[in-house]
């Protein structure tokens, strides 16, 4: 398999750690969408990534689907989401609580960053990260013990799990030390798996 993408992407480095806590093997291309997608294009036509080109050339788009595909490949005793029932609900409240966190931090980062210089909207920022502040509220309720959903690590923690690193790297304002504990709690057992030090971006 080939993951195009640079784990500096939440969504390309959440596929990346799963890929590697499942054993699977895989070429990286850390290719980046900006300021230019030329390259990216002949594999998505949106010239977004992350991008997984299976095996036999099938070439997959949207995290998500990707992370379906790989707990389908391994099967429901591997898989890192539960195949359904009751856990599987919590896991995916968790993952797009998360996600939806994820969003809010991507956007006030890219109205900051990204705008020319006097052409961002403090207004716009200041809502996107009062929302990200919220979601990572929410998020806190959840107590790891070890980990967020049991014994065992699942698409919840990873998700979460890269959001904590993202914004630690990007905006640690957000997320200071020791006002989250438990989202500290559960990043620091993140950072001891190879599979997320392993994947650590280069900002």
């Amino acid at each position: 398999m080939i993951l195009v993408g640079r784990y500096r992407s939440p969504f390309a480095r959440r596929v990346a750690i799963t890929l590697r806590l499942l054993g699977i093997d895989y070429e990286h291309r850390p290719i980046k969408p900006w300021p230019s997608n030329e390259e990216l294009l002949p594999m998505n036509s949106m010239g977004r990534v992350p991008i997984l080109i299976l095996d036999d050339g099938e070439t997959l788009v949207e995290s998500g689907y990707m992370l379906e595909y790989l707990d389908d490949l391994v099967g429901p005793e591997r898989a890192l989401t539960p195949p359904s029932g009751p856990a599987r609900l919590e896991v995916q409240k968790i993952v797009h609580l998360t996600l939806g966190t994820q969003e809010k931090v991507i956007l006030a980062n890219h109205e900051r960053y990204r705008r020319p210089e006097g052409y961002s909207e403090q207004g716009w920022i200041d809502r996107c990260e009062a929302q990200a502040v919220a979601g990572l509220s929410e998020l806190e309720r959840f107590e790891p013990h070890p980990w967020l959903t049991g014994e065992t690590i699942s698409q919840a923690d990873i998700t979460l799990g890269v959001l904590c690193d993202h914004i630690r790297l990007t905006c640690p304002e957000m997320i200071p030390e020791g006002c989250y504990p438990n989202l500290d709690k559960l990043a620091a057992a993140c950072r001891e798996l190879p599979a997320f030090a392993e994947t650590v971006p280069d900002f």
